[in-house]
């Protein structure tokens, strides 16, 4: 767990679909105490200077969960299909979740078991990153902390 400052990422572009954004995080699952988790929020999607491909979505104004990174390996990460979350930060595939501290810091979990199934992935041809993802189960010093059962995530290369 690392203490972080907590920051809003910025908008993405809305989709002309209604106001849908063409770039979202969306989790479905609850609590260890029960309370419901469902997040759906714009996100942005970068690439970090260790070329690592990052897709991030935050909201300041919810109590508990504030956002979720997925970022992954290109160079791993080779084409369409199935992937399971990294045993590391630097693996493949990695699920961070941001939980409040207090007012101004936030902590970040590493979610080590995720479950992916990337649909697309960006290429010279399409700027698509999209994906679902599931079978989230993320206990911290032996205890249960959350649970998702399904979520959907995507992002356009700009």
């Amino acid at each position: 767990m690392r203490l972080i400052l907590l920051a809003t990422v910025g908008l993405a572009t809305l989709a002309c679909d209604g106001g849908r954004p063409d770039q979202f995080i969306e989790l479905h699952g609850q609590w260890a105490d029960g309370q419901a988790i469902d997040f759906f929020q714009e996100a942005v999607l970068s690439e970090n200077e260790s070329g690592r491909i990052i897709l991030a979505a935050s909201d300041s104004l919810r109590p508990r969960f504030l956002g979720v990174r997925i970022d992954y390996d290109p160079t791993l990460v080779a084409g369409p299909g199935p992937y399971v979350g990294a045993a590391t930060e630097t693996g493949p595939v990695v699920l961070h979740v941001l939980r409040s501290v207090d007012q101004y810091a936030a902590a970040e979990y590493f979610v080590k078991n995720a479950a992916f199934d990337f649909t697309s992935l960006p290429t010279e041809s399409s700027p698509i990153l999209a994906g679902t993802l599931g079978a989230v189960n993320f206990i911290f010093d032996g205890a249960p902390v959350l649970a998702v059962k399904d979520g959907a995530f995507r992002g356009v290369r700009r």
